[in-house]
């Protein structure tokens, strides 16, 4: 993947995506790019340097990002964009920029509208994850076999795109180029969706008169359907926040479903 031009590659925001994709940059043995990584959480920065997802970490972001080949934003999607944002004036022209995020229509309208034709942004989302969160969750087998949105903007270098495309390659993940616009309908329906819902459900029956009976009754079924709840909620809410008419859409016709079900 990586050719002399990558000396340094920043990876923003350490938890469970950033982390996994650390440690693939960094399991690349002829590699010849340094992994930088930067947290708001200290513990989750620490964290990834201890396990080997990253050679060195920095607490601020203008000096990370400064002189970066590549940046990974490895963040939920409002916090990315609000980091294209900050990070802008110290970022070089020519920089790669990409990102994880769940959603990609929002964030590649941003990065265009900061960044114009300085830099290359691919726009990425790994089809894969965990209920658990932070650096210890954190796999090299994560993105093995898994589906990988890619999302290149207009003006995005052919060489950008297959820097990009080795990394996700170099995780074991199977790229898939998908507009912006049909990729955010398509997830709604196979991942925000599915996350709302097993909160809805965990909370309807959290506060039913009848949860302590609940907790010990539930088998296999409750627990696969509820287990996403344990996920990030600063995710789930920036999911929402830059998804929600296709959400909604989605939402609406899932009740006519189970008004389909009610009625028969």
């Amino acid at each position: 993947m990586a050719d002399s031009r990558e000396s340094k590659i920043v990876i923003i925001g350490t938890g469970l995506i950033g982390a996994s994709v650390g440690l693939n940059l960094m399991a690349r043995k002829d590699r010849k790019y340094e992994v930088v990584g930067v947290d708001r959480s200290r513990q989750n920065a620490r964290a990834a340097r201890e396990m080997g997802a990253v050679d060195d970490t920095v607490r601020y972001l203008d000096e990370a990002v400064r002189d970066a080949s590549m940046i990974v934003l490895a963040v939920p999607s409002r916090a990315a964009e609000e980091m294209l944002v900050a990070m802008e004036p110290h970022v070089s022209e020519g920089t790669i920029i990409t990102d994880t995020c769940s959603t990609k229509a929002s964030f590649m309208t941003k990065a265009h509208e900061v960044y114009g034709n300085k830099v290359s942004v691919i726009g990425t989302h790994p089809m894969a994850g965990s209920e658990r969160s932070g650096p210890s969750a954190a796999s090299i087998d994560l993105f093995q076999g898994a589906a990988w949105a890619v999302t290149p903007s207009a003006v995005a270098s052919e060489s950008s795109v297959r820097v990009v495309l080795g990394m996700i390659e170099q995780a074991g993940a199977v790229p898939i180029y998908v507009d912006p616009a049909e990729h955010d309908e398509v997830v709604a329906a196979v991942s925000h969706v599915p996350l709302l819902l097993s909160v809805a459900l965990f909370k309807l029956v959290r506060d039913s008169a009848f949860w302590e009976d609940a907790e010990q009754l539930a088998g296999p079924g409750f627990r696969d359907m509820t287990r996403l709840v344990m996920g990030d909620p600063e995710m789930a809410t920036s999911i929402v926040g830059t998804n929600r008419t296709a959400i909604l859409s989605w939402l609406r016709r899932y009740q006519g479903e189970l008004d389909t079900i009610i009625e028969a």
